[in-house]
């Protein structure tokens, strides 16, 4: 019987994991986001992608290399450093940027290093995979691992913009003509509401002026001319609406005239 003889390489110990840190798109934004970089945090560090979720290493942190890198939608989702987009290379294991890190501090970001989104593009949901590897600070390398980035994309649906103030009904005949309103408040927010009737022949329900807080009616109302004489020969009334009774923009109106002369109720 043969002897053999077997030689199994120990695995490296690598003292880092990296992360897949995945961003949602905010609400109907425009132009590009930058989401900083940093190494690795031991806090809960808001607004700061941090690339790996722990380090071991004896020593600290000289160089970051980032190689390999692949993206799923480089036309609007890639990473940028000193303002510039980096580029993959043919060679996955070229080295396409070698960042220096020395003195960055855990849960802090990496100076001049994004994952940049542009909001105008993006259509789908994309991912940014590359390889990562430490140089500590007596130029040892401390093993490569794969990391990544993820976008998650949210169709931006605006909100609907509700009319200041919307007619409901409008009814005329020889005697009147009637016009009903509804002005909308926002959600927590409110409305100052104030009438305009040039004579007595026109009215507005309710007390106005006056600042509201939830969608309110109102009716407007011009009562024909039963004098025989056509003592008015027109009428209107006004409803307007605005932020406030300081405010010196109108938001909307909504108003009613009649002509008294040749109509007589």
């Amino acid at each position: 019987m043969a002897d053999f003889n077997i030689n199994i390489a120990a695995l490296p110990n690598i003292p880092y994991v990296p992360t897949q840190y995945k961003n949602r798109q905010g609400d109907c934004l425009s132009g590009v986001t930058g989401i900083p970089l940093g190494i690795v945090n031991d806090t809960n560090t808001p607004g700061i992608n941090f690339l790996f979720s722990e380090y071991t290493g004896g020593l600290g942190w000289k160089t970051l290399n980032i190689s390999n890198i692949t993206y799923t939608e480089p036309t609007w989702f890639n990473l940028e450093y000193n303002s510039v987009t980096l580029t993959p290379n043919v060679d996955p294991d070229v080295v396409v940027q070698a960042i220096p890190v020395t003195g960055v501090a855990t849960n802090a970001a990496i100076p001049l290093f994004f994952a940049n989104y542009d909001n105008d593009l993006a259509t789908r949901n994309a991912s940014i995979q590359f390889d990562l590897e430490i140089i500590d600070t007596n130029d040892v390398s401390l093993g490569k691992v794969r990391g990544g980035i993820v976008f998650l994309y949210v169709e931006c649906i605006p909100p609907v913009v509700l009319k200041p103030i919307s007619q409901d009904s409008l009814t005329t005949d020889s005697c009147s003509t009637v016009k009903v309103v509804t002005v909308k408040v926002p959600v927590g927010s409110s409305r100052y509401v104030q009438k305009v009737v040039i004579d007595g022949f026109g009215s507005v329900s309710g007390t106005l002026p006056a600042t509201i807080t939830s969608d309110t009616q109102y009716t407007l109302t011009i009562d024909g001319d039963t004098s025989g004489f056509t003592n008015s020969v027109y009428s209107r009334v006004e409803v307007n609406v605005k932020f406030s009774a300081t405010s010196g923009t109108t938001l909307g109106s909504q108003y009613i005239s009649r002509v008294h002369s040749g109509n007589i109720c």
